[in-house]
C-alpha cells in the first residue's frame, strides 16, 4: 500500500548534455536564436519518479531522502511542465513525482536539460501504460524533445545522441564519426547554487552589446565547428569551442546588471590549459557552461595526456562521464 493509497509507479533516466557552440539567448517558445550544437553526456543523468495514484486531486512533489532541496518556485515550473505534458495527452490523472541527479546541480552542469528531459519521458510512458496508448498512436522522438523543450529549452538536445544539432524549430541526432567516442571530464570547481541562473541569463544577456555581435556571426561559426568535426580538425574545433564560450561570458560581464561565474580559480585553470595548447599544440576541448565548472573532451588518443594533465592541474575534483551511445543503445522507452 502507498502512502496515497493503491499506486502505479514509472521511472526514467535521462542524460545531461554539453554544448560546444551554446544555447543563450530565446525566444518566448524556448527556441534558440542561431543553430546550436551538443553531446551527449549518458553517464551524467537525472533519474524521475512518478506515482499515479487515482486518488490524488493534483499533481505533488514528493520529498524525498534522495532529492535535493528545491524552491518552490523550481518546484512549481517542475509541476507546471507535467501539467503541460497531461494537457497534451488529454490526461487528467495526477502523479506525486521526484526527481535526483547523480552530479550536482545548479552548478552549471545541465541539471535542468536531463530532468526536464526525464519528466517529459518519464510522464509521456506513463500516460501511455496507464491509458494503454498503442504504438502507433505514441508521438515521436522528435516531437517528445520539441515538447520537453517548452519546460526547458536545453532539455531538447537530451533525447538525441551521440551529438545533437538545433536550428530554429528541428532538432536532431547526428554522429562526427571518431569524434562520437569522445571522453569527458567536468572539473568541478564550485558545488554552490548558481547565484544567476541559466534563465536569467538568457534574459540579461540581452542587455549585453556583445549580444548582438554574437547573432552576425554565430551561424558561421556553427558552420565551421561542424566542417572541423567532421573532417578532424581538433585543433579547430578547441579554437571555435573556445571563442564561443569565452564570447558567451563576455555577454555575462557585460550585461545590465553584470554578472559572472569566471572565479579567479576558474580564470586560474582556463589560463593554465590556453598554455597548455600554446606548447603542445594539441590538448582537451574546453569549454564553459553558465556556471563555475570547465568541461573538457579529450579524444580516445589522448588518455597519456589526459593523465598527465589532470595531475598537473593538482587538488581539482572532477567527475569522469561520457559512455559512447552506439547506434543500438536506446534511451528508456
Amino acid at each position: 500500500m502507498d502512502e496515497y493509497g493503491e499506486a502505479i509507479h514509472f521511472s526514467e533516466s535521462m542524460p545531461a548534455n554539453i554544448a560546444l557552440i551554446k544555447y543563450i539567448g530565446k525566444d518566448e517558445g524556448n527556441l534558440p536564436l542561431h543553430p546550436t550544437l551538443s553531446l551527449s553526456l549518458p553517464e551524467l543523468y537525472t533519474t524521475v519518479h512518478l506515482s499515479y495514484v487515482p486518488s490524488l486531486s493534483k499533481d505533488i512533489w514528493e520529498v524525498h531522502s534522495k532529492s535535493p532541496k528545491l524552491s518552490y518556485k523550481s518546484i512549481e515550473r517542475y509541476l507546471q511542465h507535467l501539467k503541460r505534458v497531461k494537457e497534451a495527452c488529454d490526461f487528467s490523472g495526477n502523479f506525486s513525482v521526484y526527481a535526483y541527479n547523480n552530479f550536482p546541480m545548479g552548478t552549471g552542469l545541465a541539471s535542468s536539460a536531463s530532468s526536464f528531459a526525464a519528466l517529459t519521458h518519464c510522464a509521456l510512458n506513463a500516460i501511455y501504460s496507464i491509458e494503454k496508448v498503442h504504438e502507433n498512436h505514441k508521438i515521436s522522438q522528435e516531437s517528445m524533445a520539441q515538447l520537453s523543450r517548452e519546460g526547458s529549452g536545453s532539455s531538447s538536445r537530451s533525447f538525441f545522441s551521440p551529438w545533437a544539432i538545433s536550428e530554429s524549430s528541428q532538432i536532431r541526432g547526428h554522429s562526427f564519426g571518431a569524434f562520437d567516442e569522445l571522453d569527458h571530464i567536468v572539473l568541478v570547481l564550485s558545488t554552490e547554487q548558481k547565484h544567476i541562473s541559466s534563465s536569467q541569463a538568457h534574459q540579461l544577456v540581452r542587455t549585453s552589446p556583445v549580444f548582438h555581435e554574437r547573432q552576425e556571426k554565430v551561424g558561421q561559426r556553427f558552420n565551421e565547428m561542424c566542417k572541423a568535426l567532421k573532417e578532424g580538425q581538433w585543433a579547430d574545433v578547441y579554437q571555435l569551442a573556445w571563442d564561443d564560450f569565452i564570447e558567451m561570458h563576455r555577454m555575462f560581464h557585460t550585461a545590465r546588471p553584470r554578472f559572472s561565474y569566471c572565479t579567479k580559480r576558474v580564470t586560474k585553470i582556463l589560463e593554465h590549459l590556453q598554455t597548455w595548447w600554446q606548447w603542445h599544440e594539441d590538448g582537451p576541448v574546453i569549454t564553459m557552461d553558465a556556471g563555475p565548472n570547465i568541461h573538457l573532451l579529450f579524444r580516445k588518443d589522448q588518455k597519456q595526456m589526459q593523465t598527465h594533465l589532470l595531475k598537473q592541474l593538482g587538488n581539482i575534483d572532477y567527475i569522469v562521464g561520457r559512455r559512447v551511445q552506439t547506434e543500438e543503445t536506446k534511451f528508456p522507452a
